[in-house]
C-alpha cells in the first residue's frame, strides 16, 4: 500500500483512511474482482488496521477465479496473471513459514494461488482451470478451516498421492495436550452435491471426484 502511495504520490500519513485516493482504489478492484456492488461493500477493520470488506462467498470464490484466470481482465489487464506469478513463484512471501498458504501452494506445484483470512476463511483459484473456491468456517476457527478446505481439493479432484501426504497434516491434524501427548485428531466431513441439485433444493447424488 505505501508503495503504491509512493508511486502514485498520494499521502502516506493518512493511507488507512477510509477515503484515501488509495483505498478507493482498493474499494473499486475488490468490488470489481467479487462481482459485488461497491455500496453492496461491508467495510470493516481487519487486524492490519486497514479497511477491508465483507463480501458472499461467491463473489470471493469468484474474485480467486479471475485471479487463477489465464485471460486478461476487462480492467486490469494482465495485473492478475503477473500477481499470481508473483505468489505462486514466492509463497513464503505471501503467507511466511510453517503456514497453511505456504503449503498449499508448494502442493499445488505453481497451479494453486491461494489466501487464508481472518475468521476461518480461505480463497483457492485453480488456474489450471480458472476455478475459484471459497471456504468460511462459521464460528471463525480455523481448526475446522484446514481439514475442510483439503478435503474440498481431493473431493474436486486436485489432489494426487503425492499431495495427499503433503498435505495430510493439514488434512488430519493430530491434537496434543500439553505434555505432548496425542488426545486425538480432526477429521474433516465435507458431503459435496452438484451445483444442480442445490439449485432445486435436492441432494440426489454426492459428487463423484473429479466430476463436480
Amino acid at each position: 500500500m505505501l508503495a503504491y502511495c509512493v508511486h502514485c504520490q498520494l499521502p502516506k500519513s493518512t493511507y488507512l483512511e477510509f477515503d484515501h485516493p488509495l483505498q478507493q482504489s482498493i474499494r473499486k478492484a475488490v468490488a470489481h474482482f467479487t462481482g459485488t456492488a461497491e455500496t453492496q461493500l461491508v467495510a470493516g477493520t481487519d487486524g492490519c488496521s486497514a479497511p477491508n470488506y465483507g463480501v458472499p462467498l461467491s463473489g470471493l470464490a469468484t474474485a480467486f477465479a479471475r485471479l487463477a484466470s489465464e485471460r486478461d481482465d476487462s480492467v486490469y489487464g494482465a495485473s492478475p496473471r503477473i500477481l499470481a506469478d508473483a505468489m505462486t513463484a514466492h509463497p513464503e512471501m505471501v503467507s511466511g513459514e510453517g503456514r497453511n498458504d505456504l503449503a498449499y501452494m508448494q502442493a499445488g506445484r505453481g497451479d494453486w494461488v491461494t489466501k487464508v483470512g481472518a475468521e476461518g476463511v480461505q480463497g483457492i483459484g485453480i488456474r489450471s482451470s480458472g476455478i475459484g473456491i471459497a471456504v468460511k468456517v462459521a464460528d471463525g476457527a480455523k481448526r475446522g478451516l484446514h481439514p475442510a478446505v483439503v478435503e474440498v481439493l481431493d473431493q474436486l479432484g486436485f489432489l494426487d498421492a503425492e499431495q495427499r501426504s503433503q498435505l495430510s497434516a493439514w488434512r488430519k491434524p493430530t491434537l496434543r495436550n500439553y505434555r505432548g501427548i496425542v488426545t486425538g485428531a480432526v477429521q474433516p466431513l465435507v458431503v459435496m452435491y452438484k451445483l444442480r441439485d442445490m439449485a432445486l433444493g435436492t441432494q440426489s447424488d454426492p459428487v463423484t471426484p473429479g466430476r463436480w
